[in-house]
């Protein structure tokens, strides 16, 4: 089987998208129609031009924002962060700690859970808590970028009408490129899930397939999907979200660490990125280290 042809770019190097018109030179051969034949994977790297802040950073204003904001829980993400450093010998960060979270969380809650709750005093309650709070901190960090004008070397007529971009980001760049230039942007949400619209034909604009979910998206409880284009302020960060039925509803995200998705719509976007790259002739990657 053929594999794509991979261009693989410094994070804040978009030139390449630049050299769209010479792809044939570059690739050995773009036919007259490049964006069937060519796919997108962004990396957290392509965000950092638009003041997404990279890891390193959201861990540092993560420990102050806890500090300002929920000193109650200070000591305790405190002696997370040092046992995390103890156990992996390496400096910590919220990747690291949002793991940790959801395995003492489940730990709790299993019976395996009471021969190991000895080994630290924190409380389940508060588990559950730092780590709701974590993840709306995480949300709020991506779901307004900066300028992303950086990005419109995606708009090139090169490329064809549709651009088909897949995405590990939560961030809402590629949203916000297309809502200032008008352009028709398929996610799979309108604003509930449905998977079809990617299925309809000669439609010009891009198609963002966002394989770790996204800031906008949520799912009730009882499944329903949907997508809420709103911004929380700094008193719902780490607060549930009620929908209009009166269902509680939790931020749609596979978050660092977490297990491989196991339900719509990310494990449709994972075949359909599967089944792209047996058939497309590039992959142009911007922004992904391939760890």
């Amino acid at each position: 089987l053929d594999r794509p042809t991979i261009f693989s770019s410094k994070p804040t190097n978009f030139e390449l998208l630049r050299f769209s018109v010479h792809m044939k030179e570059l690739a050995g051969g773009v036919t007259e129609k490049p964006s069937r034949e060519t796919i997108f994977l962004l990396g957290a790297g392509a965000s950092v031009p638009a003041k997404i802040p990279a890891i390193k950073q959201m861990t540092e204003e993560f420990v102050q924002f806890i500090a300002d904001n929920h000193p109650m829980f200070k000591s305790a993400v405190t002696v997370l962060f040092e046992g995390l450093r103890k156990l992996k010998n390496i400096q910590p960060d919220i990747e690291a700690l949002l793991k940790a979270l959801d395995q003492l969380v489940e730990l709790d809650q299993n019976e395996l859970g009471q021969f190991v709750k000895p080994c630290h005093d924190l409380k389940q309650e508060d588990l559950i808590l730092i780590q709701k709070i974590l993840q709306g901190f995480l949300r709020d960090k991506v779901i307004k970028p900066d300028n992303v004008d950086y990005l419109n070397p995606f708009l090139s007529s090169s490329w064809g009408d549709r651009l088909e971009v897949f995405s590990v980001n939560y961030d809402t760049c590629v949203e916000l490129l297309c809502k200032n230039h008008h352009i028709e942007l398929q996610d799979g949400f309108v604003p509930h899930w449905d998977p079809s619209v990617f299925k309809e034909k000669g439609k010009k604009g891009v198609s963002l397939y966002k394989l770790h979910g996204s800031a906008l998206w949520y799912q009730s409880e009882d499944g329903w999907l949907t997508k809420i284009p709103i911004r929380p302020t700094p008193q719902d960060i780490g607060q549930d979200v009620t929908l209009f039925d009166g269902m509680p509803a939790h931020p749609l995200l596979l978050y660092p660490g977490f297990k491989f998705p196991g339900e719509a719509p990310l494990r449709e976007f994972e075949v359909i990125f599967k089944q792209r790259l047996e058939i497309m002739k590039f992959l142009v990657v911007i922004g992904y280290s391939f760890r």
